[in-house]
């Protein structure tokens, strides 16, 4: 469609926000001009390994443990480990430092922090998958959907590696089982608060995590103190360790007041720190021990620290990058700055990456409280839906520079829109934040800002359609049409629908994405809204394509085409018009099918921001071209795609249009030409991040679609003599 239509149902641009539950609206302009940051180091490969603890002491005899059970692991078959202790033990800390010293012995080091993913006490195996696939170099558009094809891919790729997996606070034997690599040597390391005996009792081995002893309390203070405070008494740190119960996270919290208070004597700090246990006297032991020693730490900060330790306590996702913070805080950067700064010097925050931060679980829980009794709740919902608005601008932004003439009911406000250098820069930024995406989201849910939840919905619609999110897609629209529904506005609720049914139909369940695409067409009816309705067309074509209904899917799609048409919008024409020639295609119209697709490249030649929509057309048509016998047209198209293809950066589709020019240079017994594709082949899946050696759906679906019609052919034949 033109730029210029696109808006809300009446043309205007849409991104009001309902911050009624925090006692204001809070506007996306607002929040000002903003740059969205890409740290080098970004989660788009989730398997990474957090950073070293900064402090590690002792642990000799659970490190010794551990390669005793990866030398079992990789001489006889995969082991598990469930290391298993009280929260701020350093349970994570013991297998983060292991692995990192001997990861060289494994393929693939994976790691996964399944606490965040966590919602409602459950997680999504799913998508867990789909995150440890996309850690061992599958593309999100290579992802397959569903449990089943998940973990079949998933078995597949990890049956001949040496894994090292770690799966991190893991709350039920179930959550682990189904991530079990499928290799026959290889280590998992579980860590969770609980001894998962359901595990045990099917082979994992229990590696208790205990509290420091006394000495190894000792010598980690010594550690965090070095020359501060050379006057403290080794019979004194021994008091002070046993009062922090030897929890690694107490002692650092509280080592850290000793530091600070260079004058004050720690008989007298201990003395302070009993009488504030004794306060929470029916507490557990994890508890009182955590809880007396934060609230001291709390109390010693600064009072810009305390408000930016209570705001961002309010942050929706698990860890933040700086930006969202000064939201938060309502902080100028040099004041953010040292606020941070102190708090990771309390040890109540840890920089995880550069300008990336997260609380520790206990710690967090203390935080929250003292948002609670420090904060009113004006001040706190007026700072979460800051948060929102500030990931919502994020959003749009990302969508927008990734992908600026999609159809979009909602757009940043003018003036207010935020900086990505380029599509690049905005995938990997909407990859980081996915996590605090969806909790934005919910959050969103929970404050009435109803208008917020369906435009992230709508804007999201890339990161999880392209990267095979469906959960969160699910989660997220499900929400979207209540929220949608209570605005009254029918073209988001078509919007909702539409975008929830093309969920359903990548996880290939066609009778629920047909209820959802007629609830979509009647809204976008009901709404007036031709580009909204020709959009639920669009996708109600695809559902038939995929129920083997071609017939049906080319009268749509020529509906479709010619609603772009007249909407004078030439982008959309080409991608119906490929839509259409994939329907041809599968009911054996190839001839119509080429002088489709023929006559669009002509239009779109040459054309400024279509080079991607006519690599893709070209492909289409190399296909055609090949199931009609015409390889050196064939192989002209294939090889014109890969050419565009390479100069747009588009790897995967470079490497089906080069695997296919390729196959047909060999049957034409020109070798070299077929040579020159496999090295650029080999080039490609040696320097993308993409797993180009894999087939895409497409190129999948146009080599079935051929044997299955050579088969035809083949079972039609009358037998001569020898057939039988």
């Amino acid at each position: 469609m033109q730029q210029s239509d696109i808006g809300s149902p009446d043309g205007s641009a849409a991104n009001r926000i309902d911050g009624s539950a925090a006692g204001q609206v809070v506007q996306a302009g607002s929040i000002g001009h903003v740059h969205f940051h890409t740290p080098v180091v970004t989660l788009e490969r989730p398997g990474r390994l957090p950073l070293d603890p900064p402090y590690f002491v002792n642990r000799a005899a659970e490190l010794a443990l551990l390669s005793d059970h990866a030398e079992h692991a990789l001489r006889d078959r995969l082991r598990s480990v469930v290391i298993h202790g009280a929260g701020g033990v350093g349970k994570t800390a013991l297998a983060v430092h292991w692995a990192r010293r001997h990861r060289d012995l494994f393929d693939d080091t994976l790691f996964v922090d399944l606490g965040v993913l966590r919602h409602r006490g459950g997680v999504d195996v799913a998508d867990v998958l789909g995150i440890l696939l996309r850690s061992l170099g599958v593309p999100g558009q290579a992802v397959p959907a569903g449990l089943g094809a998940r973990l079949d891919a998933y078995r597949a790729r990890t049956a001949d590696r040496r894994v090292l997996l770690i799966l991190d606070d893991v709350l039920q034997p179930a959550e682990a089982r189904q991530l079990l690599p499928a290799s026959g040597t290889g280590l998992v390391l579980i860590t969770s608060r609980r001894q998962l005996s359901g595990l045990v009792v099917r082979g994992a081995r229990p590696l208790p995590v205990p509290p420091l002893s006394q000495d190894a309390g000792i010598a980690l203070v010594g550690e965090l103190l070095g020359a501060i405070r050379p006057d403290l008494r080794p019979d004194e740190l021994g008091d002070f360790v046993r009062l922090c119960g030897g929890f690694p996270l107490a002692l650092c919290v509280a080592g850290r007041g000793l530091a600070a208070r260079r004058r004050s004597s720690l008989p007298r700090l201990i003395a302070r720190l009993t009488e504030g246990s004794r306060l929470l006297g029916g507490a557990s032991d994890e508890e009182v021990t955590m809880q007396a020693h934060l609230d001291s730490a709390y109390a010693e900060l600064s009072p810009t620290a305390r408000q930016a330790y209570r705001r961002l306590a309010d942050h929706p996702g698990a860890d933040f990058g700086v930006e969202v913070a000064a939201v938060l805080t309502e902080l100028a950067e040099p004041d953010l700055d040292d606020a941070l700064e102190e708090l990771c010097e309390a040890h109540l925050l840890t920089e995880i990456a550069e300008d990336r931060y997260r609380f520790h679980a206990l710690v967090l829980l203390h935080a929250t409280a003292q948002a609670t009794a420090d904060g009113s709740p004006a001040e706190r919902a007026a700072a979460q839906a800051r948060g929102v608005a500030w990931y919502l601008l994020g959003v749009q932004t990302a969508d927008v520079t990734m992908a600026p003439t999609r159809l979009r009911l909602a757009r940043p406000e003018p003036g207010a829109a935020g900086v990505f250098a380029d599509g690049t820069r905005a995938w990997q930024w909407l990859n980081q934040e996915r996590v605090n995406l969806i909790s934005a989201v919910r959050l969103a849910d929970r404050l009435g800002m109803d208008e917020a939840v369906w435009q992230f919905c709508e804007a999201l619609w890339q990161l999880y359609h392209e990267r095979g999110h469906h959960a969160d897609l699910i989660e997220s629209h499900r929400l979207g049409v209540e929220a949608a529904r209570r605005c009254g506005d029918l073209a988001a609720l078509a919007r909702m629908h539409n975008q929830l049914g093309r969920a359903r139909l990548e996880l290939g369940e066609l009778d629920a994405a047909g209820r959802e695409l007629v609830d979509a067409l009647v809204a976008a009816r009901s709404a007036g809204h031709a580009q909204v309705e020709a959009a639920v067309l669009e996708s109600t074509g695809l559902v038939h394509c995929a129920s083997g209904r071609f017939a049906d899917a080319v009268e749509v799609f020529r509906r479709t085409k010619a609603a772009n048409a007249a909407a004078e919008d030439l982008h959309g024409v080409a991608v119906q018009t490929y839509h259409l020639a994939e329907a041809l295609y599968g009911c054996g119209r190839l001839d119509e099918a080429v002088d489709e697709v023929t006559r669009v490249l002509q239009r779109i030649q040459g054309l400024e921001g279509e080079g991607s929509i006519a690599a893709k057309l070209r492909i289409m048509l190399g296909h055609t071209l090949r199931e009609l016998g015409r390889s050196a047209a064939a192989v002209a198209e294939f090889e014109a795609a890969a050419a565009s293809a390479s100069a747009l950066g588009l790897s995967r589709r470079e490497a089906e249009a080069r695997r296919a020019a390729g196959e047909i240079r060999s049957e034409l017994g020109d070798t070299a030409a077929a040579e020159v594709h496999r090295r650029r082949l080999e080039e490609l899946a040696a320097s993308s991040i993409d797993s180009t050696s894999m087939p895409s759906s497409a190129e999948q679906r146009h080599r079935a679609r051929g044997a299955r019609r050579a088969a035809d052919a083949s079972s039609a034949r009358e037998p001569e003599v020898g057939d039988q």
